[in-house]
């Protein structure tokens, strides 16, 4: 299967290509030059690759949450290959994807969403799917959601600037911490190869935003 993929949700943009078994995957970092010049390092990608875009069996991108200019690109992008080649699209959430990169048994995947303010969700992994505890919630600091998960790895881009408040809050749990930024597109890829419907389907196409209702979510979109 042949699979294109987007993020643009975080501090690293990333663009992969999963073809069967082979992955390539291409990483920048977050800024209105790299986020301009992502379509056409997409293109460079599968045109080196010996493919061209009526080749892809299926576009995936980061959903969401995160940076709001950020899930507009790669919503956008995502859509301006998808729709015309008739190709199918799978949104798949950003937090859920910084949980399975590692794949521990527990995770706490938190993204910096700016306003001194962070997204945060965990899962635990069973059977290779990633149950979701609670919500995902966009909270401060001083106010983040309890979880009774043992040992779990807190990752993602709001580690480093809120460490101190995610240590008071979560250390009877013995977490881990992972303070680095990856490339995500590769895993989002990798995530949404079971998920593709048999064409486009516009809803498919939207990024889910969690603050403050900024947009309707996509289950928000499909009841009208």
């Amino acid at each position: 299967m042949k699979i294109l993929s987007i993020d643009s949700s975080g501090p690293i943009l990333s663009l992969a290509l999963i073809n069967d078994e082979k992955i390539n995957e291409l990483s920048f970092s977050s800024s209105k030059e790299n986020s301009e010049k992502l379509l056409s390092e997409l293109k460079n990608l599968v045109h080196e690759s010996g493919l061209r875009f009526h080749d892809i069996d299926g576009v995936s991108f980061g959903v969401g949450p995160g940076s709001f200019t950020g899930l507009r690109v790669a919503s956008g992008i995502a859509y301006g290959i998808a729709y015309p080649h008739n190709i199918p699209i799978v949104g798949v959430s950003s937090l859920e994807a910084i949980a399975a990169k590692f794949s521990r048994s527990h995770t706490i995947s938190c993204i910096d969403a700016r306003m001194n303010q962070l997204y945060i969700a965990a899962y635990s992994k069973v059977s290779n799917k990633y149950n979701l505890h609670g919500e995902v919630e966009v909270c401060d600091p001083d106010d983040l959601p309890s979880y009774e998960l043992y040992n779990p790895l807190i990752i993602g881009s709001g580690v480093s600037p809120y460490k101190t408040f995610l240590i008071k809050k979560y250390e009877s749990l013995k977490p881990d911490f992972d303070e680095m930024n990856y490339p995500m597109a590769a895993i989002i890829g990798s995530m949404a190869k079971d998920k593709f419907q048999k064409k486009f389907d516009i809803k498919d196409a939207y990024p889910i935003y969690v603050r403050n209702k900024v947009a309707q979510t996509i289950h928000e979109r499909n009841k009208k």
